[in-house]
């Protein structure tokens, strides 16, 4: 049952809005947003995508299979000198 249809489920700010902007994807996981607006985000299975800043399209930039059972990849984070050394790092 969806949210937009389950009348039992409030909103905490009348103001708040939720939207879908991606769909059919495995199982995201982890998702962090780098300092030129560009996002990106990572499904357990092992791929990393980038959706550019503005855009609905995205792209696989990394794909290495590391799903075992229950566990995967499990997110990401962006190094705080991230202008400076380009490091995301994936765990």
């Amino acid at each position: 049952m969806g949210c937009e249809k389950d009348p039992t489920i409030q909103s905490p700010a009348k103001h708040l809005k939720i939207e879908v902007f991606l769909k059919n994807l495995q199982v995201p996981w982890g998702m962090a947003f780098l300092p030129n607006g560009d996002f990106l985000f990572c499904q357990r299975d092992g791929q990393i995508d980038l959706m550019k800043n503005n855009s609905r399209d995205y792209n696989m930039i990394m794909f290495r299979t590391v799903q075992t059972s229950e566990g995967g990849l499990l997110g990401l984070a962006i190094d705080p000198n991230f202008n400076s050394n380009h490091y995301v790092y994936i765990y």
